[in-house]
């Protein structure tokens, strides 16, 4: 297959193959970004299909400064943030919809999955009412598991912006999901 420069160059020489096979390799990292950044499934299908989109538009433009996975990562967090800012400037104008659609609850086999999918979608949901760069560090550190230095890199700051942003992101989690001072969140 080669290397993600490899495959940048065969693309840009009109490679069908070496352009399927950069999406292939990195679908579903950026998809899982765009998941946890937006929160909604369909929504982050169409965020990674335009991300790839304007990624691909954009390749020849890739100077390699960074490996490809971070700058196509700062790309996604990009596409999902400005995709995120249209959406509340679309909810502030509408009226709230009395029939939202209801979450999946399909019923797990024992009570401990039951608990942990509580514990994990309260996290999800609290993590979803972080503000855009709080939201955006913690999916980049904790789901994604990219360091300090790579989420630095990623959203174009210092790493000490980053770390900062980490901090007052995890307590403002765990005000959320511990509003008496229960167990800590890591």
């Amino acid at each position: 297959m080669g290397t993600d420069v490899q495959l940048i160059q065969q693309h840009l020489q009109g490679d069908p193959q070496a352009t399927r096979a950069l999406i292939e390799r990195h679908q579903d990292l950026v998809y899982n970004l765009a998941r946890r950044l937006l929160g909604d499934a369909e929504e982050a299908r169409d965020a990674a299909q335009e991300t790839f989109l304007r990624a691909l538009e954009s390749l020849a433009g890739f100077r390699g400064d960074c490996t490809f996975s971070t700058w196509l990562y700062r790309s996604a967090a990009n596409t999902c943030i400005a995709r995120s800012r249209q959406r509340r400037q679309r909810r502030s104008r509408e009226v709230p919809a009395a029939d939202r659609e209801p979450a999946d609850e399909s019923a797990p086999s024992s009570l401990d999955l039951v608990e942990q999918g509580e514990r994990d979608e309260q996290l999800h949901q609290a993590v979803a009412e972080l503000a855009e760069p709080y939201r955006v560090v913690i999916a980049l550190h904790y789901f994604q598991q990219l360091t300090g230095a790579e989420v630095a890199q990623v959203l174009e700051v210092p790493e000490g912006t980053v770390k900062a942003r980490l901090f007052r992101a995890q307590r403002l989690l765990q005000r959320k999901l511990n509003p008496r001072g229960g167990r800590k969140i890591r």
